[in-house]
């Protein structure tokens, strides 16, 4: 069972299958996504430039966004749109860490708006620092993560 049949049978999708959808399915993994062996192999073969483009469209992100959360330069990043070349598993493995992050706070917030005001709004729980900030690093995503699980119990954050 493909992705696509995930979203036309599925009513709520799972964060993995929420991560994917954000990222432009089959067309931004390069292959048909079942299960996190599926996305770990993608991730290892580097996803296709379209999932640079879902998730800047999603967040509207600049390229020095992208460049930031990717831990690459804007010219590299400006390189794989001009060449529309696949992306460094590096830089894929940063994407869709963050892309489970946009999809856990679509789901929390249940507003795909609500959601991107929120990671690019400083929030108190997070220093008074963006969301996004923290989204270029393991540690960091699993902060804004972690916050995002309280706000969803209904904890203070």
């Amino acid at each position: 069972m493909e992705l696509e049949v995930w979203l036309s049978d599925s009513k709520k999708l799972t964060g993995s299958q929420s991560a994917v959808a954000i990222l432009g399915g089959r067309k931004g993994l390069r292959r048909a996504v079942v299960n996190e062996m599926d996305v770990d192999l993608a991730i290892h073969e580097g996803f296709s430039w379209t999932a640079l483009e879902q998730l800047k469209r999603k967040l509207n992100l600049t390229n020095q966004g992208l460049a930031f959360l990717t831990a690459t330069s804007e010219k590299t990043v400006e390189r794989w749109f001009q060449r529309r070349d696949r992306i460094t598993a590096a830089a894929s493995d940063r994407l869709y860490r963050a892309a489970k992050v946009v999809a856990l706070a679509e789901q929390v917030l249940n507003d795909p708006n609500q959601a991107r005001e929120w990671l690019t709004t400083p929030q108190r729980g997070l220093g008074d620092r963006l969301p996004l900030e923290f989204l270029a690093t393991e540690a960091g995503t699993s902060e804004v993560d972690s916050l995002l699980r309280r706000l969803q119990f209904g904890f203070y954050a």
